[in-house]
């Protein structure tokens, strides 16, 4: 259960990155069936701490300020009652005739929508459709009008919603936010055998508008010029309705608790751009007070929209490549539109868990392809497997370890588990051949690993000549750097591969020896103090002194703060969140390259985090 806890956390705490708020410009009855399977409402406010009169806290999704009337969004479907039938066959066309105008209203949905759903987000709706097609329910709907002679309103909710409980009974969050996917299209399906629509979603008049649930569908019916924004009781940011929503022009906030509810039709409700929480019955001066806020943003984001798709460049002409993390492929779209030139990292650990077996060389391929095809020509730089650690995956059978984050994980893994190894480089090394991939190896700590990954690499590509399969013949191999070792022999390292990554999360725990996800430690655990930055100047030397380039992937790229002492210290690439890359673009404009390298040099000379972090908030002009 301790382990669990701590993927939690860390998952929670998005694996140790500081989030960016995205900028983006601002445009000037009875519940749903099936409904037994809802996730628990967030609270209003947490436990023992009173809820300011007239504010709902919860989650932002999309920022920004909307201020109007509140329309609750109703789906008021009929009870569904086993209603008996006689006429079997008549039944079951009608239920099928329900699936093909369900699949037929989803396509024309997204054709309405045109580029303002992604092609990578379509999937999403792809897997929708599947759902109407899958022979394991639509036989056993089929199957049970049959037998039973009830009607198909109530035989596909029983059906629908058992499945849609079976997923929300799982732990993993990422699964269990596929129960909302299963109850949209059950409600899509039931609307389609009983004709009723609901309450429709978009007002008589502009509006924000008020779910329950945000679903995927509800997403892709919105009318963007007419509706100012969005808030929904529960809901949480691995669900595909607020991935969708995400990339919408107008603000989204989710979990503001049950209390919406009570929010009477109508009732002027104002969404506070700046954290995430929705005002009921805003005074004038609350308003006056946030619009003074909206329109100091509202500057601030047409700044940064000016730069995302430019080069990053400091004042006087200092370019560097800035590059977004991905953990999923669900990231796709964010990353195309956030103005990174590459992917610094892709974690692929999403592969092999939650799952029964390892995923196959095919399998891996796939997903490797389509996410170097909607990059479109922009690098991605792929992360073998880090397995073991904090990402424990139960069909590897691995033996328990004291300690595993100093254990059994990593590169050290791939190299003793070969054919694991050499599946997933064959099927990285045949994503190459449409478009530019890199290949990174996690938690180096030898000379003799790196050579035996390479060697690895090499007969691994000599494998695919034999089998006459295309890739990249020039595909870089780089490391991370985030074990002290590393960064001591990285001299030694660096001729050995094409570049270099600085994995700041583990570099700092290690350095310091300070667990980080153990808060009693949290003083220790920053990468700001002098002992990690002199481990990453000595990297960043020993790059270049080799002739090959230096990122780095961890926190510390996407921090503000630290982005002068970086310039200064000579990092070629930034790899962060892509919420965070237009903020990091607009920042670099303040800065110039020599007093940058000024900064550098005094802070590695400083004794503590603190004066570090006081050293440079100084310098940008904190």
């Amino acid at each position: 259960e301790a382990v669990f806890t701590s993927i939690d956390s860390l998952i929670r705490d998005n694996f140790g990155e500081a989030v960016v708020a995205a900028t983006r410009p601002e445009p000037a009855g009875k519940a749903p069936q099936p409904a037994e399977p809802r996730a628990p409402l967030a609270p209003s406010a947490p436990s023992g701490e009173e809820r300011p009169d007239g504010e709902l806290p919860g989650l932002a999704i999309a920022p920004g300020f909307a201020l109007g009337p509140l329309h609750h969004v109703r789906r008021n479907l009929p009870e569904i009652n086993p209603v008996g039938i006689t006429e079997t066959d008549a039944e079951i066309s009608r239920f099928e005739k329900a699936l093909s105008d369900a699949e037929a209203g989803i396509r024309t949905s997204l054709a309405s929508a045109g580029d303002r759903i992604s092609e990578y987000d379509r999937r999403i709706f792809d897997a929708h459709i599947s759902y109407l097609h899958d022979p394991e329910i639509t036989e056993t709907v089929e199957g049970r009008i049959a037998d039973e002679r009830i009607c198909a309103e109530a035989v596909w909710s029983q059906v629908v919603g058992k499945l849609a409980r079976t997923y929300q009974a799982l732990d993993d969050p990422l699964l269990k936010a596929r129960a909302d996917d299963v109850i949209d299209v059950g409600q899509r399906v039931l609307q389609c055998l009983t004709g009723n629509k609901g309450t429709a979603v978009d007002g008589a008049e502009p509006s924000v508008l008020a779910f329950d649930i945000l679903r995927p569908s509800d997403v892709l019916s919105l009318d963007e010029r007419t509706v100012l924004g969005i808030c929904a009781g529960v809901g949480g940011k691995t669900s595909h309705a607020a991935i969708l929503a995400s990339a919408l022009s107008i603000p989204v906030v989710l979990a503001v608790g049950e209390a919406l509810a009570d929010v009477g039709e109508g009732q002027q409700v104002l969404r506070d751009g700046a954290v995430a929480r929705v005002i009921v019955a805003p005074d004038a001066k609350t308003i006056l007070a946030i619009a003074r806020d909206r329109k100091l943003s509202q500057t601030h984001v047409a700044r940064a929209e000016a730069v995302r798709a430019l080069p990053a460049e400091t004042a006087d002409g200092h370019k560097v490549r800035v590059a977004a993390n991905m953990a999923s492929p669900d990231e796709l779209g964010a990353i195309v539109g956030s103005g990174a030139q590459e992917v610094g990292l892709l974690r692929t650990e999403f592969l092999f868990m939650h799952r029964d077996t390892a995923p196959d060389e095919e399998e891996q391929y796939q997903i490797y392809r389509t996410i170097v095809s909607g990059l479109k020509g922009k690098a991605l730089t792929v992360r073998t497997a880090d397995i073991g650690g904090d990402k424990p995956v139960p069909y590897m059978d691995r033996p328990p370890e004291i300690n595993p984050n100093l254990g059994w994980r990593g590169l050290r893994y791939s190299l003793d588990v070969a054919p694991l190894f050499e599946t997933q480089l064959a099927a990285i090394l045949r994503a190459s051949a449409h478009g530019p991939v890199r290949i990174m190896f996690p938690l180096v700590s030898t000379l003799d690993e790196v050579k035996a990954a390479r060697e690895q690499v090499r007969a691994t590509m000599n494998g695919l000549r034999a089998r006459n399969i295309p890739f990249d013949e020039s595909v870089e191999v780089g490391i991370m750097i985030e074990v002290p070792a590393a960064a001591e022999m990285a001299d030694l390292l660096a001729p050995e591969v094409d570049f270099f990554s600085i994995g700041t999360n583990d570099l700092t725990q290690y350095v310091m020896a300070a667990d980080r996800a153990n808060a009693k430690v949290q003083n220790l655990f920053d990468p700001f103090n002098p002992a990690v930055l002199r481990m990453v100047d000595r990297s960043i030397r020993a790059a270049h002194d080799a002739g090959i380039w230096i990122g780095m992937c961890g926190a510390m790229a996407g921090d503000p703060v630290a982005a002068p002492i970086l310039i200064g210290l000579g990092l070629d690439e930034f790899s962060m969140t892509p919420a965070g890359v237009a903020e990091f673009k607009l920042a670099l404009k303040g800065l110039t390259l020599p007093d940058c390298r000024g900064l550098a040099g005094e802070v590695l000379e400083l004794t503590s985090a603190k004066s570090v972090r006081e050293r440079s908030a100084h310098f940008l002009g904190g």
